[in-house]
């Protein structure tokens, strides 16, 4: 799908997607690593590798944080955050 140049752009506001990344170890392990703010992926990887964190990789964006339920681990789809929804970002 190709980009327009109003995408991001919501009230004359530009916000940012939540983007999700990844930490590979020299011994092979992968880590969740810090979730990263930009306007594309692109955009976020080349943040990450500027500002010295270029060992983390853009794998995807963030759409939802579903919590659980106090002391369980049922899904509280009641208190989700929408991370699509312009709001949260």
């Amino acid at each position: 799908m190709k980009q327009g140049i109003n995408d991001g752009i919501m009230n004359n506001y530009v916000y940012m997607k939540t983007w999700v990344t990844e930490i590979r170890t020299i011994d092979g392990n992968i880590w969740h690593g810090p979730n990263m703010k930009g306007l594309t992926s692109a955009m976020a990887q080349k943040w990450c590798d500027e500002n010295g964190m270029g060992y983390c990789k853009i794998i995807g964006q963030l759409i939802m944080e579903i919590p659980c339920k106090p002391n369980t681990n049922i899904p509280d789809f009641d208190n989700a955050i929408d991370f699509d929804d312009a709001m949260y970002n």
